[in-house]
């Protein structure tokens, strides 16, 4: 089953190619997840992730808040076993600490999400 902290490859409209998604909270049978992509001009910073940051980041990433979603844990655990995701290895502590902290301040988090998943502590 996944739960938080682990990541996935999986290609999500209008993406022609597999990117990583990351698993950031959760709460009872849902979890909130995150896209990285690219880190190019225009892009949200708040979280900019490095090589090193994750096997499948090898150049400057950042996560795409505002394509953040929410799902529940038995469409992943589907989407898992039918072939539709690759599930790959879990983020670090300070990885997710680092993600969780730019949700936080990021404009392009809806705020539905952000007042469900997404502790002000």
């Amino acid at each position: 089953m996944i739960s938080v902290k682990d990541t996935f490859l999986s290609r999500r409209p209008p993406n022609t190619t597999k990117h990583l998604y990351i698993v950031i909270s959760e709460i009872d049978d849902k979890v909130l997840i995150v896209g990285v992509t690219s880190h190019k001009p225009g892009k949200d910073g708040s979280c900019v992730l490095v090589s090193g940051d994750h096997p499948f980041i090898k150049h400057d990433s950042v996560i795409s808040y505002k394509d953040a979603f929410e799902t529940e844990k038995n469409h992943l655990a589907t989407a898992l076993s039918s072939g539709a995701i690759n599930q790959r290895a879990a983020i670090a502590d300070e990885v997710l600490e680092k993600i969780l902290a730019g949700a936080k301040i990021s404009p392009r988090l809806g705020r539905s999400l952000r007042a469900k998943y997404i502790s002000e502590e």
